[in-house]
């Protein structure tokens, strides 16, 4: 999630488990003594909750929980669904526990959607949609903002009048790097969902802004709270906007750079430190920060300037990210070397489970046979990629693999005129046996959007023109 609301979700919970009889616990600021004060918490008596707001900034505590593992405590963790795909399975095995609940709070239901249509009929907020229906205007809340909360604040927010008054806000900060660079990197922070102590601020963005001057700006005073003892952005929709909208790319890939090269040096000195580096270079997040014609090239910048930090150089993590931001602009031979690297020093590490690199690798195979029509080769890549994603569909419990398998439809598509009939009978073996898996899912992971992509995709190449529903998952029959 990323501002669609899991931090009111969690404050909302609270209220609830207070009213129950809990005492409620929550993880708020770093102290010298923060590990002992949360032992001493977990093994005192009575039934408590502990509540871990954004938790990728606390994966270092994890393992106490772990380790003071009793049925007198639960723990709720809220993420944005990207970093909570990638962190899910690591979390589960700090804390000593499969008993792992998600629950997806991205999507509001059309009672809410109707009240927001209400709300902006209110206020003047449609714009040249003003005039729509109310069924058209709840129909394009739904489907073009995925009935996300974060999409529609985008909404609002790229509207040519908010853009304009950004645009506004930001022109006199532009005019000098003093204060411009610092507010650029903290709006970085706020789109990955990083709120530091001020002290780990001050080694990322440096000291300026704790400057009387850099508070007076009026840019600064729209977009940033001071606390006490911390400063941060106020929203991270609003720096999303700003950096993908405002700010120019090229002082946006400036900042980004700054930023690895200052966490990569202080990597060492804490896990946090170290989660946060790697959250940094992961190719998920930068697309967060560039425009989408931009964030291909713009992530390929980033990566060329910091591939020789010591964190990147050897870290099959980082060549990924690369390959990715390759595939992306479409640079297939630097995103297949890129990929070579990756491969390579994943071997070198003890135990080190490819299954990130190998799901990439079978959408780089489909995507550039696709892409150059490379008839000749077609069936080669369906075979490598489907070799690859068959033991993550037994394996893997997130959607990412029925993400890719979603590609064969297209791919099949692109070669259907080329193909023999045998090689049209390998494809739709391969995607009955997809369809089965789907059809075995539990109803929250078959109704994830890839996974119901990936079901058409399947009922695409099996000539179905009426896709039969899963048969436990009667909400997919309706996507």
């Amino acid at each position: 999630m990323f501002g669609n609301g899991k931090t009111i979700s969690i404050e909302s919970m609270k209220c609830q488990a207070h009213m129950q009889g809990y005492k409620v616990l929550s993880l708020v600021r770093r102290g010298d003594l923060l590990a002992e004060e949360l032992q001493n918490a977990l093994v005192a008596p009575g039934k408590k909750i502990i509540f871990i707001d954004n938790y990728v900034e606390w994966l270092d505590t994890l393992p106490i929980f772990g380790a003071h593992s009793s049925e007198d405590y639960s723990v709720v963790l809220s993420a944005r669904s990207g970093s909570n795909d990638v962190l899910v399975d690591r979390v589960a095995e700090q804390l000593a526990t499969g008993d792992i609940v998600e629950i997806p709070l991205d999507k509001l239901g059309d009672q809410d959607l109707e009240w927001i249509v209400g709300f902006f009929n209110e206020f003047g907020v449609w714009g040249d949609r003003a005039s729509l229906s109310p069924e058209r205007k709840l129909a394009f809340l739904r489907d073009n903002c995925h009935g996300e909360w974060r999409e529609i604040l985008l909404f609002i927010l790229e509207s040519p009048q908010i853009l304009e008054r950004l645009h506004g806000l930001f022109s006199a900060l532009a005019k000098g790097v003093v204060y411009r660079d610092p507010l650029i990197r903290m709006l970085i922070l706020a789109v990955l969902a990083y709120t530091p102590d001020t002290s780990v601020l001050i080694d990322l963005c440096g000291d300026r802004i704790l400057e009387t001057g850099f508070r007076k700006e009026s840019a600064v005073q729209e977009l940033v709270e001071f606390g006490v003892s911390s400063v941060a952005v106020r929203s991270s929709v609003t720096a999303s906007v700003l950096l993908r909208q405002v700010v120019d790319p090229n002082v946006t890939v400036s900042a980004v750079i700054a930023l690895i090269i200052k966490a990569d040096k202080v990597a060492h000195l804490s896990t946090y430190n170290y989660e946060l580096f790697k959250n940094l270079v992961r190719y998920s997040n930068l697309q967060l920060v560039f425009s989408e014609k931009d964030k291909g090239r713009a992530s390929m910048r980033v990566y060329e300037a910091v591939k020789q930090l010591y964190n990147c150089q050897r870290s099959p993590l980082f060549w990924l990210q690369y390959a990715i931001a390759a595939l992306v602009a479409r640079d297939f031979d630097r995103a297949k070397a890129y990929f070579e690297n990756a491969y390579s020093f994943a071997e070198e590490k003890f135990d080190y489970d490819s299954f990130q690199i190998d799901n990439h690798y079978a959408r780089f195979l489909l995507e550039r046979v696709i892409h150059v029509h490379d008839v000749s080769s077609a069936m080669a890549a369906f075979r490598e990629s489907r070799a690859l994603l068959f033991p993550q569909l037994v394996n893997e419990r997130r959607h990412y693999p029925y993400r890719v398998a979603s590609q064969w439809g297209a791919f099949y598509s692109t070669f259907r005129n080329d193909f023999s009939d045998a090689d049209k009978k390998e494809i739709r073996t391969a995607a009955i046996y997809v369809c089965e898996r789907i059809e075995a899912l539990p109803p929250d992971r078959a109704n994830n959007r890839n996974v119901v992509e990936c079901w058409k995709s399947m009922q695409m190449i099996l000539g179905d023109t009426a896709p039969q529903t899963p048969t436990d998952s009667a909400d997919l029959a309706t996507r």
